[in-house]
């Protein structure tokens, strides 16, 4: 088993339409901040890459220090986290159509 963690720097978190909130930003020297200085889209890190060396990332966007190459062999940095475009059927109008957020509704 191969257990990767996923990432992001800033953007959205959440269910659309229900919880949908914005990401805070990360702690100065934290993972997550590190790799958003990279200013890549995306960006995959094995973790053994790191050692046995100790760093914060985020774990449900709450900070943690520790070992994460003990807890996950690789990271997937997702620069800026957008919510998906959920489709769904429509009774009353008879076809399929994207869900919005309330955010992004007019």
């Amino acid at each position: 088993v191969y257990s990767i963690a996923f990432t992001t720097s800033s953007g959205y978190s959440g269910i659309p339409g229900c919880c949908l909130r914005p990401v805070e930003k990360p702690r100065r020297k934290s993972l997550e901040a590190e790799l958003s200085r990279l200013d890549k889209p995306f960006l995959f890190l094995p973790l053994k890459a790191l050692g046995s060396q100790k760093f914060e990332a985020s774990f449900f966007y709450y900070p943690f220090k520790g070992k994460w190459s003990s807890v996950f062999d690789a990271v997937f940095h997702i620069d800026e986290m957008k919510w998906t475009t959920y489709r769904y059927y429509s009774h009353r109008l008879g076809r399929e159509q994207p869900y919005l957020p309330f955010s992004k509704r007019k």
